[in-house]
């Protein structure tokens, strides 16, 4: 009974309004012009009104699905941002710690020794120098020290073997330059100018563990004792 009073209760209210409405001045004045209209317009009105309530209906659940459309993209955007941050962080972690250059002498030594075992003629050899070595693309607090190191009539395995050789003294030490012409006494040999450069590798620190943060019961407990 009581469902059943609420329901004309309901329905009363709703006729009520609509008789308001209906009455309202605007409403009159509307319906007036309305039917003034010949018929073919007054079909084109219906066909009108009939297709703004339509899109009136489907501008809310498309609004919304555009909007979700568009939450969706930036979380998936944001979410593939953070597992790049998240594999990159990992893979940096898990690259070896490149330690400093030997010294310059050593890596000189090392480069006369590997003359000796190519079996470079002496004539062959023009000079190992220790020297400082300026580059565009590596700042000058970068770079420890330098070495020049120029050679004549070389073969093309020569020329290769030292290209490898140079690459392969230290992770430290890079190969900058790598002249190379034709000798001047002889065109079947070349002649080479390589420079070398070794970074400036500064000392890494791991960084210290936090301390653990002293937890509020166990102080409790022992102010409690004292």
């Amino acid at each position: 009974m009581a469902f059943e009073g609420l329901v004309e209760n309901i329905k009363s209210t709703g006729l009520t309004l609509r008789d308001k409405f209906l009455e309202s001045p605007l409403v009159q004045r509307l319906s007036e012009w309305y039917e003034n209209q010949t018929p073919n317009r007054q079909r084109l009105i219906v066909i009108l009104s009939n297709l703004l309530m339509i899109l009136a209906i489907l501008y809310f659940p498309i609004e919304h699905f555009i909007s979700s459309s568009e939450f969706v993209y930036e979380f998936e955007s944001k979410r593939d941002l953070t597992k790049t941050l998240i594999r990159s962080h990992r893979e940096v972690n898990q690259l070896p710690i490149m330690q400093r250059a030997k010294t310059s002498d050593t890596v000189k030594s090392m480069i006369e020794n590997q003359f000796k075992e190519m079996n470079l003629l002496p004539e062959q050899i023009k000079f190992v120098n220790i020297a400082s070595i300026s580059s565009t693309l590596i700042p000058s607090n970068k770079m420890d020290y330098g070495i020049d190191i120029s050679l004549n009539k070389l073969n093309l395995k020569q020329i290769v073997n030292l290209g490898h050789k140079f690459q392969s003294l230290d992770p430290a030490i890079k190969l900058k330059d790598m002249i190379l012409s034709a000798n001047k006494e002889d065109g079947r040999y070349i002649d080479g100018n390589f420079k070398l450069i070794a970074l400036n590798i500064p000392h890494y620190e791991p960084p210290k563990p936090e301390p653990e943060p002293i937890k509020k019961g166990k102080k409790n407990a022992k102010a409690g004792d004292e």
